[in-house]
Parts: C-alpha cells; structure tokens; sequence
C-alpha cells in the first residue's frame, strides 16, 4: 500500500508527468515497454475512484494471504496476477483495436493485482471452510 501512495503522490508532480506516463502506465501500441506490465500494477491515477477501493480492498484481503502463504508468496502473487492482468487487457485491446477499431487508451491499476490476492483468499477460506463442514481434520 505504501509503494502504491508513493507512486500516487509521484503522479501529483508536475515535472515527474513524463516519466510517469512513460515508465507507469502500460499502453499496447505505439510503443509498448514490457516493464510498464509490473510498474503500472503500482500507478493510480485517481484517488477516490479507483486507489481507494484497491488499497482498502488489498489491505483486507493480503493479510490472510500472507499468513497463509508468507510475505515472499503473497508478494509473488499480488505481482504475477497484476502483470497476468494487463498481459491479458494488452492481448484484449488489441483485438479490439485491430477488430472493432476500437481506441487504445493506456491502462494502470492494482485491480489485477488485488483480484489476484482476492481470489487465492477465497481459495484458501472456501478450503477451510469446505473441510470444516466435511468435518475432515477433526
């Protein structure tokens, strides 16, 4: 969360605007740059609409995660689903965009990230709870 306010508050000077565009969000043409698939699973652009539902949504759900499977594992996670999430949205952009002459716009978030994290906390829970009502490990 901390990593993300800080690349939100980068986005606030104006003189770094450039460089954020560049290097923190992912876009899939012109030039697309490869690193911007981790960078931008950091990059908020708007505070109410999109980094306060992500962070609150991330402050819930990586805990549990991170009992579960460790900081280094859930970590891995939180970054595998962000980067799995706009290698997909580049893919489905494009497709659209070749297909539908739809318009390309660049895209950055935690959303894949935070889905990610969601997703292995329902695993884990729907597996405990399953086992509990099945009455195994008792």
């Amino acid at each position: 969360i901390g990593v993300n306010a800080v690349i939100l508050g980068c986005w606030r000077i104006q003189g770094l605007r450039r460089f954020m565009e560049t290097w923190f969000r992912h876009c899939a043409i012109p030039q697309p740059r490869p690193l911007t698939l981790l960078t931008a699973c950091f990059s908020h652009s708007y505070v109410l609409a999109h980094f306060l539902p992500n962070m609150a949504s991330l402050m819930v759900y990586f805990g549990p995660v991170k009992q579960a499977l460790g900081l280094h594992q859930a970590t891995a996670v939180y970054l595998s689903a962000g980067i799995m999430g706009f290698a997909s949205s580049h893919v489905i952009r494009l497709v659209c965009y070749h297909h539908f002459r739809q318009e390309l716009k660049p895209s950055l978030g935690a959303s894949g990230s935070v889905m990610g994290i969601m997703a292995v906390t329902y695993t884990c829970y729907y597996h405990q709870t399953h086992q509990e009502m099945m009455g195994v490990g008792k």
